[in-house]
């Protein structure tokens, strides 16, 4: 956290909210997580955040049980 309370994205706050995205794992969740994945994978381009590999694997696993072919291309090309 800063001083003025805001938490700075950086890549522990990535990797932390990756393995949330692995908590909600049923079919309930699954449009919640892969928006939560949408928004994790903008903030990481728009901060020049670097992917650790854990998350990686967070995003693929979100993007490939959703079948979004295309969001997993550019992840990959990223």
């Amino acid at each position: 956290m800063d001083r003025e309370g805001e938490f700075t994205f950086d890549q522990n706050l990535s990797q932390k909210l990756g393995s949330t995205l692995m908590v909600f794992d049923t079919d309930e969740f699954k449009n919640d997580r892969l928006r939560l994945s949408d928004q994790i994978r903008k903030r990481m381009e728009d901060d020049a955040v670097q992917y650790s590999g854990e998350l990686f694997h967070d995003l693929i696993y979100v993007y490939t049980e959703s079948q979004q072919w295309s969001d997993c291309a550019k992840l990959l090309r990223s």
